[in-house]
C-alpha cells in the first residue's frame, strides 16, 4: 500500500495577460518547409524526433511508427490491446533521453523504448511501469521507477493537482494547486474528478530532469514545476476555461463553452528553453478545423523557465503536430497535405529551418 505524503506551502505565482500572441520580442515567419515524407497514416498525430529517426503516433487505432528518414525503412509497434505489450489508449511520447522514447499510455501504463532496437525490429521495451493513478493526460519521469503527472489526492478532496509517484519505496507526494483567479474554481465539485477533468494537464521535463512543465488542456495557462521540492515555481494565466458544470446521475459533468481556448500543448524542452504549439483557437474553431474548414495549429512558442516569452514562430502551414531538433534549428510538422496543395492527398512530415 502506499505511503502518502501531502506537501503544503509552495511558491506558486499566477498572473493573467489575455493577448498571447503579441508578448513576443522576438517573431518570425517561417515559410518553404522541406517535404521530408508523404506518405504518413491518415490519423497521425505525435511526433518524436531522433536524428534521422521521425517516431509518429496514431489516434483513431492507436500504434507507432518509426521512420527511418535516411534509409526511408518504417516499422509499426505498439498496437491497441490489452496484452502486455498492448496499450488500450496512446496518451502521449516524448524523448526520455537521446535513445529512449517515453510512452504515456490509459488507463496506467508508461513504456519505454529504445528507439535503435525499435528500427532494427526489436520492440521488447526496457521497462513497462504501472503507476496508481490513471493521469488525464501525459507523465513524464524524474529517473528510474520516479513519476510526476496530474493526479487527485482522496484524502484532502481532490484540491491538490500534481503527484510525485515513486515505485522504489512505495511512496506517493501530492502536491500544487489550481489557479486561484478562476472566479468559478468554488463551484466545480472535489468529490469526483470534475475538477481534475476541467484543468488536466500536459507534462513535459526537461533534459536534466529538475524542471517540469505543465500546461493545461482547456484555457490557455501552464505551470513549472520544481521537480526536487515538489513546488510550482510559476504560473502563467491567459485564458481561464470556460466551461458549466452538469449534474449526470451521482456525478457531474464538466461542459467546455464553445468560446474555450485550447490551450499551450508542449512540445519540446531544453535546460534552458520550452516549446508550445498553440493555435489561438477555440473549441467552436477546431469543429471546423474537423470540417475542413479551418487551419492547425500555426504557432511555435517558446519560452525560458522562468515563464518569460523568448520567441514566436508562425509556420506556413497549420500543423498537427510539431517536434523541435536537439540543437533547436528545425521544426518538424506533421500536416495535412490539403493545407500544402490541391493535387494530394494524405499527410506530410515538412521540416522549418529557424
Amino acid at each position: 500500500m502506499l505511503a502518502t505524503l501531502l506537501l503544503l506551502g509552495c511558491s506558486e505565482g499566477e498572473k493573467e495577460n489575455q493577448d498571447i500572441l503579441s508578448i513576443f520580442p522576438e517573431n518570425k515567419k517561417l515559410e518553404n518547409p522541406e517535404i521530408l515524407l508523404k506518405d504518413l497514416a491518415l490519423d497521425a498525430s505525435g511526433i518524436v524526433m531522433f536524428d534521422s529517426i521521425a517516431v509518429v503516433s496514431c489516434y483513431s487505432s492507436p500504434s507507432l511508427t518509426a521512420h527511418n528518414l535516411k534509409s526511408k525503412v518504417q516499422v509499426k509497434w505498439l498496437h491497441k490491446g490489452k496484452a502486455a505489450n498492448e496499450m488500450l489508449h496512446f496518451m502521449g511520447m516524448s524523448k526520455y533521453n537521446d535513445s529512449t522514447l517515453y510512452v504515456s499510455s490509459d488507463p496506467d501504463k508508461v513504456f519505454l523504448y529504445n528507439i535503435r532496437k525499435i528500427i532494427n525490429n526489436d520492440f521488447t521495451p526496457i521497462n513497462i511501469y504501472k503507476i496508481k493513478h490513471s493521469p488525464f493526460s501525459t507523465s513524464a519521469m524524474l529517473e528510474e521507477g520516479v513519476f510526476v503527472y496530474p493526479a487527485k489526492n482522496p484524502d484532502n478532496k481532490g484540491k491538490t493537482s500534481f503527484c510525485k509517484e515513486n515505485l522504489n519505496d512505495n511512496t506517493i507526494a501530492y502536491f500544487g494547486s489550481y489557479p486561484k483567479g478562476d472566479k468559478n474554481l468554488d463551484l466545480i465539485p472535489t468529490h469526483d474528478f470534475s475538477l481534475a477533468t476541467t484543468y488536466q494537464a500536459r507534462v513535459l521535463a526537461n533534459p536534466k530532469k529538475d524542471k517540469i512543465v505543465a500546461s493545461y488542456s482547456y484555457g490557455a495557462g501552464f505551470n513549472i514545476i520544481d521537480a526536487k521540492t515538489n513546488s510550482l515555481t510559476n504560473r502563467i494565466i491567459y485564458h481561464y476555461p470556460l466551461y458549466e458544470i452538469i449534474p449526470f446521475y451521482n456525478a457531474f459533468l464538466v461542459k467546455l463553452d464553445k468560446d474555450c481556448v485550447y490551450g499551450l500543448e508542449p512540445i519540446f524542452t531544453t535546460d534552458s528553453s520550452i516549446y508550445f504549439l498553440f493555435s489561438n483557437k477555440t473549441r467552436n474553431a477546431n469543429r471546423n478545423i474537423a470540417l475542413g474548414l479551418g487551419n492547425w495549429e500555426k504557432y511555435i512558442l517558446k519560452y525560458n523557465w522562468d515563464g518569460e516569452p523568448l520567441a514566436k514562430y508562425e509556420l506556413e502551414y497549420g500543423a498537427i503536430e510539431c517536434s523541435i531538433s536537439d540543437d533547436e534549428t528545425a521544426i518538424y510538422a506533421v500536416t495535412e497535405s490539403s493545407a500544402i496543395s490541391d493535387s494530394d492527398s494524405g499527410v506530410f512530415l515538412l521540416k522549418y529551418e529557424m
